[in-house]
């Protein structure tokens, strides 16, 4: 039984990782030819307005990852009716935000005259909508660990938006990038609908929609702050640093976003299930060396995977980008960001699960790295030191302190209260 378990776990886990890793070629060509055919300024101006794609996950008020929380203990404990309750409930209050955040961005809209902005907008407004309801079918593929069918919705969408992006980009520039994940999310969405079919009732029980909120709005707090970190770091970097810099941090977001997303996305999926359903069945040695084991071994992995980046922007930018070879310093430094984050990917899970419940610290450490980096900001201007590669520098730092301080509350609250004391 112990093996087939761990079957199902490395082959859910290879299945998400296998379609990450297939999708790389495909993603960087796309970032590439968009890079070539837009150049940093305008580049800089499509991240700007991906400000409002942001929202899929920064406007949220926690449903999803509630979703996820609760109904996986709930399973776990063998609480059939507190999962559909929970499920009705929630999904439902998620669906009616998604509308009210689309109809905000769309209104948005009305406020700006100039035309490429107004419709930029509209389009990435579309956009976010479809995010938020694949988003939807995302969840319930994950709480039926259907990790296999998730990973082929992924890279097929994935090489759809690369393939048709890279053909069109020389054609439509700015306006192929945004109009084709708008296509491709409408068939993924059908394709995905035939598999879950009805998955819950459209259903609000204020009782129980109380209960949901005593979690989802602490967490929603955690993505907001997160949220509120990065539209700061974003904005300063437009104000102070113009949209030319603008263009070369979304670059480098996006390069290092490409591999990061290996790790601290696909596998974070699968394991994050199985940290929660462990800990609802209070097999905390076996969490805990999950957490340690699995750590190590994703760091070291982000460390091959530097310094891959680095060979492929020394090598393929000044061949294929000429225009971006001042964009190399900034990626290979902002990679490290990726190491950085694993420290506390796993042992995010426990902090915010129903056996710790730390729910307020995310936020409160995403607030104080705001206010650090804007502090770091102020001693870069004063003393005249400000650019982009120094204010990378401030961002690491902050991130370093952030989960380093995650790691420290790990051993507090739940190594020595669980673990040590049990061996």
């Amino acid at each position: 039984m112990i093996y087939k378990i761990k079957s199902k776990s490395i082959k859910d886990v290879f299945s998400m990782v296998s379609a990450q890793v297939l999708l790389r070629p495909f993603q960087i060509a796309k970032s590439f030819l968009v890079a070539k055919y837009l150049g940093p300024e305008i580049y800089g101006i499509l991240k700007s307005t991906e400000l409002i794609k942001m929202l899929n996950k920064f406007g949220s008020l926690g449903f999803k990852p509630t979703i996820i929380r609760n109904v996986t203990t709930a399973r776990a404990q063998g609480n059939k009716n507190e999962e559909i309750d929970i499920k009705n409930n929630a999904y439902t209050a998620e669906l009616i935000l998604s509308i009210i955040i689309v109809l905000i961005s769309l209104v948005s809209s009305f406020f700006f005259t100039n035309y490429l902005i107004k419709i930029s907008i509209i389009l990435s407004s579309l956009g976010l909508f479809l995010s938020k309801i694949f988003g939807l079918f995302e969840t319930e593929l994950r709480l039926n660990k259907e990790f296999t069918y998730l990973s082929r919705f992924i890279l097929l969408q994935g090489i759809l938006n690369s393939v048709f992006i890279s053909l069109t980009v020389p054609f439509f520039n700015f306006y192929s990038v945004l109009c084709i994940p708008i296509a491709t999310s409408i068939f993924i969405i059908f394709r995905i609908f035939r598999i879950t079919n009805k998955f819950f009732v459209f259903k609000l029980n204020w009782l129980k929609l109380k209960d949901i909120f005593k979690v989802s709005i602490p967490l929603t707090f955690g993505t907001l702050s997160y949220g509120f970190f990065k539209y700061s770091e974003r904005i300063i970097i437009i104000t102070f640093l113009g949209l030319k810099a603008t263009g070369i941090f979304g670059f480098a977001e996006t390069i290092v976003t490409i591999f990061s997303s290996l790790l601290i996305g696909s596998v974070m999926k699968v394991r994050g299930i199985k940290i929660l359903e462990e800990l609802g069945k209070r097999n905390y040695s076996k969490v805990n060396n999950i957490v340690f084991k699995e750590t190590s071994i994703l760091i070291l992995i982000s460390l091959l995977f530097i310094g891959l980046i680095v060979i492929l922007l020394k090598y393929f930018i000044p061949i294929f980008l000429p225009d971006w070879t001042i964009a190399i310093n900034a990626t290979i430094l902002y990679s490290f960001c990726i190491p950085i984050k694993l420290l506390s990917s796993y042992i995010a899970f426990v902090i915010k699960s129903p056996t710790i419940g730390k729910l307020k610290f995310e936020p409160l450490m995403y607030l104080f790295i705001t206010l650090l980096m804007l502090i770091g900001l102020l001693i870069l201007k004063y003393y005249k030191y400000l650019s982009l590669i120094n204010f990378i520098i401030v961002i690491l730092f902050c991130l370093l302190f952030m989960h380093l301080c995650y790691v420290a509350l790990y051993m507090q609250s739940f190594y020595f209260k669980f673990v040590y004391k049990n061996d």
